[in-house]
């Protein structure tokens, strides 16, 4: 047993790799055991009992490497959060790139006399003062309100 086990590492053995150890084990002895007329069926082992220091430093070292999984993991999050942003930003850049495009003077003139008969078609009272000139934006006055007043 001490020539198998001696062929792995304290971390191999450590981590449960007991079928592998097993197997050598069972060819080793059958091996050994043949020579004296002896039949083995099977070895079996239950536990590894390393030494305090050594169980607590491979500890150590596999949470250390959680640690590194963990981090690595959150950056990889993190990058493809930033990927998913900079595709995000590209669409609405190609958005306000085809609405600029598309966007002429006429169209705002015809959109703002939309929403002002939309405006005169509702219920509330309201004056909507129209600018002759270059101005497409109405002013709407509430009578209802005095001027400057504010809704609490």
């Amino acid at each position: 047993m001490r020539k198998v086990v001696a062929e792995y590492s304290v971390e191999d053995l450590y981590e449960s790799k007991f079928g592998a150890v097993r197997d050598e084990m069972l060819d080793e002895a059958e091996r050994e055991a043949g020579k004296r007329y002896v039949i083995l069926d099977d070895v079996m082992f239950t536990d590894i009992e390393l030494p305090a220091a050594v169980s607590k430093a491979i500890q150590h070292k596999i949470e250390e490497q959680q640690g590194f999984e963990e981090m690595k993991y959150v950056n990889d999050t993190a990058k493809l959060e930033a990927d998913r942003k900079v595709i995000e930003a590209q669409g609405i850049e190609e958005q306000q790139r085809h609405i600029n495009n598309t966007l002429t003077e006429s169209l705002l003139k015809y959109k703002s006399i939309e929403a002002v008969k939309d405006l005169a078609a509702s219920p509330n009272a309201k004056i909507v003062v129209m600018n002759g000139g270059g101005s497409t934006t109405p002013i709407i006055l509430n009578p209802g309100e005095p001027s400057g007043s504010q809704k609490k």
